[in-house]
């Protein structure tokens, strides 16, 4: 007997071991800080991810306001160049404006000269109920008539284009540089 109660002695202590063994490796599985420290260690791998997703989508966004920025330089750009483009054009006008006038100008002189008469035309008079202005100037015709004005450049430029002409016939067909007419295109595509 002495030896049935030692073995169940024994079985007893095994047990308990056991069981102590299982309830403290029960508690440490379900414990509040092993949760907590599952839950700390996956919201630290969730800001990981996220701190990576922003400094990716920040970077993006720096590349395309650069990206932006060249643009909008480049617009100005070109936008500089067609204004000074436009004002030689405008300082042509003038000058061919201003060579006209002179040559009829000229022309009128020249006509007075021929026939020895120095007296100015005498103005015709105002229809009736109008007073005749002080400053009252003869009329004269131009010696050859005006041709009619060609369309303006980008309509040109835009009618060749749109006609299948690369800019390169463009430019030799209008007298100008290749980039005023990839300026034009670039500006009518706005």
């Amino acid at each position: 007997m002495t030896l049935s109660l030692l073995f169940s002695l024994a079985g007893f202590v095994i047990c308990l071991f056991f069981c102590f063994f299982a309830g403290l490796y029960l508690s440490r599985r379900t414990g509040q800080k092993r949760i907590l420290g599952e839950f700390r260690e996956e919201v630290n791998k969730l800001i990981a991810v996220i701190d990576d997703a922003t400094d990716r989508d920040a970077r993006l966004v720096e590349e395309r306001v650069k990206f932006l920025k060249t643009l909008l330089e480049d617009a100005d750009k070109r936008m500089e160049a067609y204004a000074r483009e436009l004002g030689r054009v405008q300082e042509r006008a003038y000058a061919d404006l201003g060579k006209t006038r002179l040559a009829v100008l000229s022309a009128a002189e020249e006509k007075k000269e021929g026939k020895g008469d120095m007296r100015a035309e005498k103005p015709a008079s105002p229809p009736s109920g109008e007073k005749a202005s002080s400053s009252a100037l003869p009329v004269i015709q131009a010696p050859r008539e005006i041709a009619p004005k060609a369309a303006p450049l980008e309509e040109q430029v835009n009618k060749l284009a749109r006609a299948g002409f690369s800019s390169n016939v463009i430019a030799a067909r209008l007298g100008i540089s290749i980039s005023e007419v990839e300026l034009v295109l670039a500006i009518s595509q706005l």
